[in-house]
């Protein structure tokens, strides 16, 4: 078995690693599966939008990860494994290990304050207007979407003070 990089929409990674999961078992698939890991560090995504998958690669195998939504890296025909130096960089038998120099921990911005009123000004809600829940490198406001309260993660980038 090999470990392949699966490119994935970001926030969705535990949904699609449980239904690949689930959908192997389903399929009979055990013997050419071995682990997905989501790289995390201290409940942190390192990866957002990617999962690690250990397997034997066959069309049966890159046809399931596919119908997840998910696909591989270099995945026009076969995809290409993970080089050895990549694999002893993220994987590991306690999982996934970084260098702590490689994580810093994310800042909240600091002309953005949490109660304070924002405009979304870049993505699927510009336009709107909403507070801010928190601040921590990211930025959760919350909207009103059909009369319910709904919090929305965001970048700096993306929202002004009102």
């Amino acid at each position: 078995m090999h470990w392949y990089i699966v490119k994935t929409q970001p926030n969705r990674e535990k949904s699609v690693k449980d239904t690949i999961e689930r959908k192997i078992k389903e399929q009979g698939m055990q013997a050419s599966f071995g682990a997905i890991l989501i790289p995390m560090k201290d409940k942190v995504k390192l990866l957002p939008g990617y999962i690690l998958a250990q397997i034997d690669i066959s069309e049966d195998m890159i046809y399931l990860f596919r119908r997840t939504g998910s696909d591989f890296m270099n995945g026009n025909s076969l995809p290409i494994p993970m080089e050895q130096k990549d694999i002893d960089r993220w994987v590991t038998p306690e999982k996934i290990v970084l260098p702590a120099s490689c994580i810093k921990p994310p800042k909240p911005h600091p002309k953005i304050k949490v109660g304070q009123q924002v405009t979304i000004k870049d993505g699927t809600f510009s336009g709107m207007t909403g507070y801010v829940k928190e601040n921590i490198g990211s930025i959760v406001v919350e909207l009103s979407i059909l009369g319910r309260s709904t919090p929305v993660e965001l970048e700096s980038h993306q929202v002004v003070p009102a």
